[in-house]
Protein backbone atom coordinates (compact mmCIF):
# COMPACT_ATOMS: atom_id res chain seq x y z
CA UNK A 1 0.00 0.00 0.00
CA UNK A 2 1.44 3.34 -0.79
CA UNK A 3 1.04 6.43 1.87
CA UNK A 4 -2.29 9.07 1.21
CA UNK A 5 -2.71 12.44 1.71
CA UNK A 6 -5.42 13.28 3.99
CA UNK A 7 -8.18 13.88 1.41
CA UNK A 8 -10.78 13.74 3.79
CA UNK A 9 -9.22 14.55 6.96
CA UNK A 10 -12.35 14.52 9.34
CA UNK A 11 -13.38 11.26 8.12
CA UNK A 12 -11.92 8.31 9.17
CA UNK A 13 -14.32 6.00 6.81
CA UNK A 14 -13.71 8.34 3.72
CA UNK A 15 -10.06 7.85 4.02
CA UNK A 16 -10.74 3.89 4.11
CA UNK A 17 -12.49 3.71 1.46
CA UNK A 18 -10.60 6.29 -0.53
CA UNK A 19 -7.17 4.58 0.20
CA UNK A 20 -8.67 0.90 -0.17
CA UNK A 21 -10.18 2.11 -3.88
CA UNK A 22 -7.09 3.72 -4.69
CA UNK A 23 -5.11 1.41 -3.71
CA UNK A 24 -7.06 -1.58 -5.76
CA UNK A 25 -7.09 0.37 -9.20
CA UNK A 26 -3.24 1.39 -8.31
CA UNK A 27 -2.49 -2.03 -8.03
CA UNK A 28 -4.71 -4.11 -10.72
CA UNK A 29 -6.99 -5.60 -8.41
CA UNK A 30 -9.79 -3.94 -10.73
CA UNK A 31 -8.48 -4.04 -13.75
CA UNK A 32 -8.67 -0.44 -16.57
CA UNK A 33 -12.15 -0.58 -17.99
CA UNK A 34 -13.87 -2.42 -15.08
CA UNK A 35 -17.29 -1.41 -13.90
CA UNK A 36 -17.73 0.09 -10.43
CA UNK A 37 -21.04 -0.90 -9.31
CA UNK A 38 -21.01 1.58 -5.81
CA UNK A 39 -24.15 -0.25 -4.07
CA UNK A 40 -22.32 -3.26 -3.84
CA UNK A 41 -19.27 -1.11 -2.64
CA UNK A 42 -20.97 0.76 -0.22
CA UNK A 43 -22.22 -2.81 1.08
CA UNK A 44 -19.11 -4.08 1.43
CA UNK A 45 -17.39 -1.25 3.18
CA UNK A 46 -20.61 -0.92 5.36
CA UNK A 47 -21.16 2.85 4.35
CA UNK A 48 -24.59 4.71 2.47
CA UNK A 49 -24.40 5.62 -0.86
CA UNK A 50 -23.64 9.21 -0.25
CA UNK A 51 -19.62 9.00 1.63
CA UNK A 52 -19.13 6.10 -1.91
CA UNK A 53 -19.99 8.40 -4.20
CA UNK A 54 -17.87 11.09 -2.74
CA UNK A 55 -14.93 9.47 -2.36
CA UNK A 56 -15.34 8.07 -6.52
CA UNK A 57 -16.21 11.44 -7.22
CA UNK A 58 -12.50 12.51 -6.14
CA UNK A 59 -10.64 9.46 -7.88
CA UNK A 60 -12.72 10.57 -11.05
CA UNK A 61 -11.12 13.57 -10.43
CA UNK A 62 -7.79 12.17 -10.13
CA UNK A 63 -8.14 10.52 -13.47
CA UNK A 64 -8.56 6.96 -11.82
CA UNK A 65 -12.00 6.55 -12.52
CA UNK A 66 -14.45 7.58 -15.28
CA UNK A 67 -18.08 8.30 -15.55
CA UNK A 68 -20.00 6.62 -18.60
CA UNK A 69 -23.21 8.52 -18.64
CA UNK A 70 -26.14 6.13 -19.00
CA UNK A 71 -23.51 3.41 -18.34
CA UNK A 72 -22.09 3.91 -14.85
CA UNK A 73 -18.54 4.32 -13.82
CA UNK A 74 -15.59 2.39 -14.65
CA UNK A 75 -11.99 2.17 -14.01
CA UNK A 76 -10.37 4.57 -16.13
CA UNK A 77 -8.12 3.33 -18.94
CA UNK A 78 -4.55 3.52 -19.46
CA UNK A 79 -3.71 5.74 -22.68
CA UNK A 80 0.29 6.11 -23.34
CA UNK A 81 -0.13 9.25 -24.70
CA UNK A 82 -1.77 10.83 -21.45
CA UNK A 83 0.84 8.73 -19.54
CA UNK A 84 3.78 10.53 -21.78
CA UNK A 85 2.06 14.14 -21.02
CA UNK A 86 1.93 13.30 -17.36
CA UNK A 87 5.52 12.58 -16.80
CA UNK A 88 6.61 15.73 -18.91
CA UNK A 89 4.59 17.39 -16.14
CA UNK A 90 5.92 15.37 -13.73
CA UNK A 91 9.88 16.50 -14.27
CA UNK A 92 10.14 19.71 -13.12
CA UNK A 93 7.69 19.01 -10.29
CA UNK A 94 9.91 16.12 -8.78
CA UNK A 95 12.98 18.27 -9.69
CA UNK A 96 11.51 20.70 -7.36
CA UNK A 97 10.52 18.24 -4.94
CA UNK A 98 14.22 16.55 -4.60
CA UNK A 99 15.78 20.56 -4.51
CA UNK A 100 13.19 21.26 -1.24
CA UNK A 101 13.81 17.93 0.26
CA UNK A 102 17.63 18.47 0.48
CA UNK A 103 16.88 22.49 1.82
CA UNK A 104 14.34 20.81 4.41
CA UNK A 105 14.18 17.39 5.35
CA UNK A 106 13.75 16.03 8.72
CA UNK A 107 16.78 13.71 10.40
CA UNK A 108 13.72 11.22 10.20
CA UNK A 109 13.40 11.74 6.51
CA UNK A 110 16.95 11.53 5.92
CA UNK A 111 16.89 7.82 7.68
CA UNK A 112 13.66 6.86 5.56
CA UNK A 113 15.48 7.68 2.43
CA UNK A 114 18.26 5.83 3.22
CA UNK A 115 16.40 2.93 4.51
CA UNK A 116 14.16 2.45 1.51
CA UNK A 117 16.25 3.47 -0.89
CA UNK A 118 18.46 -0.08 0.41
CA UNK A 119 14.96 -2.15 0.31
CA UNK A 120 14.41 -0.87 -3.22
CA UNK A 121 17.96 -2.35 -4.20
CA UNK A 122 17.70 -5.59 -1.90
CA UNK A 123 13.83 -5.97 -4.10
CA UNK A 124 15.54 -5.35 -7.17
CA UNK A 125 18.32 -8.11 -6.92
CA UNK A 126 16.03 -10.37 -5.80
CA UNK A 127 13.89 -9.92 -8.50
CA UNK A 128 10.61 -9.22 -6.58
CA UNK A 129 9.35 -6.43 -8.78
CA UNK A 130 5.82 -5.85 -7.64
CA UNK A 131 7.80 -4.82 -3.72
CA UNK A 132 10.08 -2.93 -6.41
CA UNK A 133 7.08 -0.83 -7.56
CA UNK A 134 5.48 -0.45 -3.74
CA UNK A 135 8.81 0.37 -1.99
CA UNK A 136 9.69 3.09 -4.68
CA UNK A 137 6.15 4.83 -4.76
CA UNK A 138 7.40 5.01 -1.04
CA UNK A 139 10.32 6.44 -1.73
CA UNK A 140 8.84 9.39 -4.23
CA UNK A 141 5.91 9.91 -1.44
CA UNK A 142 8.91 10.01 1.47
CA UNK A 143 10.80 12.45 -0.66
CA UNK A 144 7.45 14.90 -0.91
CA UNK A 145 6.89 14.91 2.43
CA UNK A 146 10.35 15.85 3.15
CA UNK A 147 9.66 19.30 0.92
CA UNK A 148 7.25 20.78 2.82
CA UNK A 149 5.24 21.86 0.19
CA UNK A 150 1.65 20.37 0.59
CA UNK A 151 0.66 21.63 -2.57
CA UNK A 152 3.16 20.07 -4.44
CA UNK A 153 3.19 17.42 -2.59
CA UNK A 154 -0.52 17.49 -3.51
CA UNK A 155 -0.36 17.44 -7.44
CA UNK A 156 2.35 15.16 -7.33
CA UNK A 157 0.90 12.47 -6.14
CA UNK A 158 -2.09 12.98 -8.19
CA UNK A 159 0.32 13.00 -10.65
CA UNK A 160 2.45 9.83 -9.40
CA UNK A 161 -0.64 7.68 -9.69
CA UNK A 162 -1.32 7.35 -13.31
CA UNK A 163 2.05 6.62 -13.62
CA UNK A 164 2.33 4.05 -10.89
CA UNK A 165 -0.50 2.48 -12.41
CA UNK A 166 0.90 2.33 -15.57
CA UNK A 167 4.31 0.92 -14.18
CA UNK A 168 2.56 -2.20 -12.51
CA UNK A 169 0.68 -3.25 -15.23
CA UNK A 170 3.82 -3.22 -17.34
CA UNK A 171 6.15 -5.35 -15.35
CA UNK A 172 5.64 -8.11 -17.55
CA UNK A 173 7.73 -6.42 -20.20
CA UNK A 174 10.37 -3.93 -17.80
CA UNK A 175 12.38 -4.76 -15.18
CA UNK A 176 13.97 -2.12 -13.22
CA UNK A 177 17.72 -2.77 -12.74
CA UNK A 178 20.85 -1.71 -10.84
CA UNK A 179 20.79 1.73 -12.60
CA UNK A 180 17.45 2.81 -10.76
CA UNK A 181 18.54 1.20 -7.47
CA UNK A 182 21.59 3.28 -7.53
CA UNK A 183 19.93 6.69 -8.97
CA UNK A 184 17.60 6.47 -5.50
CA UNK A 185 20.81 6.01 -3.13
CA UNK A 186 21.95 9.03 -4.78
CA UNK A 187 19.20 10.84 -4.35
CA UNK A 188 18.87 10.33 -0.71
CA UNK A 189 22.76 10.55 -0.07
CA UNK A 190 22.35 14.37 -1.86
CA UNK A 191 19.26 15.06 0.14
CA UNK A 192 21.57 13.67 3.90
CA UNK A 193 24.54 15.92 2.32
CA UNK A 194 22.18 18.97 1.96
CA UNK A 195 23.04 19.12 -1.73
CA UNK A 196 19.72 20.35 -3.54
CA UNK A 197 21.11 21.02 -6.94
CA UNK A 198 22.65 17.50 -7.25
CA UNK A 199 19.46 16.00 -5.52
CA UNK A 200 17.09 17.79 -7.77
CA UNK A 201 19.46 16.64 -11.05
CA UNK A 202 19.50 13.26 -10.30
CA UNK A 203 15.70 13.48 -10.02
CA UNK A 204 15.67 15.08 -13.06
CA UNK A 205 17.28 12.38 -15.18
CA UNK A 206 15.40 9.69 -13.23
CA UNK A 207 12.05 11.00 -14.86
CA UNK A 208 13.20 11.69 -18.15
CA UNK A 209 14.68 7.79 -18.68
CA UNK A 210 10.87 6.75 -18.07
CA UNK A 211 10.13 9.34 -21.06
CA UNK A 212 12.78 7.79 -23.47
CA UNK A 213 11.19 4.35 -21.98
CA UNK A 214 7.81 5.47 -23.13
CA UNK A 215 8.93 6.84 -26.68
CA UNK A 216 11.12 3.25 -27.39
CA UNK A 217 7.73 1.30 -26.82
Amino acid sequence: MTTALLWFPNDDAKMRIYTSLRDWILYTKLKPGQRIRERELADEFGVSRTPMREVMQLLCHQGLLVIKPRYGVFVAPIEDDKVRQVYETRAPLETAVARLAAERASDEDIENLLRLSEKLARHITAGEYEQVVITDSLFHDTLAKAAGNMILRQTREFLHNICLRYWFLTLDTYKPGPDEAEEHRRVALAVSRRQPDKAASIQSRHVERFIERLDEN
